[in-house]
């Protein structure tokens, strides 16, 4: 039986396993149990009895490229209107309304596949090592965002679903 050629997004995604994945876990992040097809999730526990939440969003149409995305999960937990409360454990960070999110997507342009096939993946999975060092930073201070990372607030949004559901 013939094995299947790897696409580049299989490379990707390996390279991140190998490379990214150890870098989160020494920072002290785990992996939840229901990891999702295209994202990889990770929290790791705050001193207030919250959690950082750290999520490596793989493209949905399986192009090279991934997004980071970052929350950080309250002690109480949330409540959502059409959800009802979740747990600071099951938080999730698509439930919050404070999210955050690296501006450049980490990815595999045509040129580097085609100037660069063996390192390509490797650099990108590098870059994302390298990068990690800014997501700390706005786990300790969510208020002030590095400049390579887009904070999002949700909040006005999630007040107006509280209130239609009144």
């Amino acid at each position: 039986m013939t094995k299947k050629p790897q696409t580049w997004r299989m490379k990707l995604g390996e390279a991140v396993r190998h490379a990214v994945f150890p870098a989160i876990a020494a920072r002290g992040f785990a992996s939840p149990k229901d990891t999702e097809k295209n994202f990889h999730s990770f929290q790791r526990a705050r001193a207030d009895g919250g959690y950082d939440l750290l999520e490596i969003q793989f493209d949905k149409n399986a192009r090279p490229c991934f997004f980071i995305n970052l929350g950080i999960a309250p002690a109480q937990g949330v409540t959502l209107p059409a959800q009802g409360h979740i747990t600071a454990a099951d938080v999730r960070i698509y439930h919050l309304a404070v999210q955050a999110r690296f501006k450049n997507t980490f990815g595999l342009s045509r040129l580097a596949r085609w100037l660069r096939p063996k390192t390509a993946c490797a650099g990108v999975a590098q870059k994302v090592v390298t990068a990690l060092a800014d997501a700390e930073k706005w786990f300790a201070h969510p208020d002030a965002c590095p400049s390579t990372i887009r904070a999002h607030d949700y909040s006005d949004i999630i007040e107006k679903m509280k209130q239609r559901t009144e």
